[in-house]
Parts: C-alpha cells; structure tokens; sequence
C-alpha cells in the first residue's frame, strides 16, 4: 500500500534510534502519513517478517565488520565506560527475538508527535524487548 502512486518508505536502527524514511507526492501526504502512524503505533510482527528483518540485520552487520571504523567506535565506547555491544554480540542476540516479545516491549518508550509536515517518533532504551 505504500508503494501505490511512486511513494517510498524505508526504516533504520542505531544505538538509540529508529529511524522511518518516508518519501511521497504532495497529495499521497495524508494517505501515506496515515500508513506510518499505523505501522508504527500498531506494529503487527510476524514471524516470516522477522525472519527476514533478523537476515537482513545480520548481513549488515557482518558487512559492518569490513568497515574498520565500524569496528573501532564500539571499543571505544565501551574503553569509556559504556555499556554497549560490539558487533558480534550484537548478532548473537538476534535469536532471542521474536514477536511476543516484540509486541509485548515495543508500546512502552513510544511517544509520537505531529508536526507539520514532519511526523516524528520518539523511541528509546529497547533493552525489555
């Protein structure tokens, strides 16, 4: 549904954010604002879908591992005292995600707001999920 009349939509992670990437014609805004505030306050994870996104994030970091500064920033962080996975263990958590647990830890650190033309979300501390 996305995708009718040319628009574009794309999602990505850090450390301390998830980031939506939405792109659309002026008179696609309402409809297409409309399918983020629904994708987003009312995920619905399954496992097909998760199977894939945990593929797709587990190539990306492997990737990640040829990319030296990649590898430098998290021994860095964590040489000052912060608590953070390097990037192997970040892959080996990716099995203990499903989407229960998904479901049951995502409402809590979501906070939405509208502004226009942005629509923005809040989201932090994924540490429950």
């Amino acid at each position: 549904e996305f995708t009718k009349n040319g628009a574009y939509h794309n999602a990505w992670t850090s450390d301390t954010s998830v980031c939506y990437e939405t792109e659309c014609a002026d008179f696609e805004w309402d409809r297409i604002i409309d399918l983020n505030r629904i994708a987003i306050t009312e995920p619905r994870f399954n496992d097909e879908e998760l199977a894939s996104e945990k593929g797709n994030v587990r190539a990306e970091l492997t990737g990640y591992m040829n990319d030296y500064t990649r590898l430098l920033w998290p021994r860095l962080q964590k040489a000052i005292g912060e608590d953070i996975l390097d990037l192997k263990e970040r892959i080996r958590t990716l099995p203990a995600y499903s989407p229960g647990g998904m479901l049951n830890g995502f409402p809590q650190f979501l906070t939405v707001y509208r502004q226009e033309p942005a629509f923005i979300v809040y989201c932090a501390d994924y540490q429950g999920i």
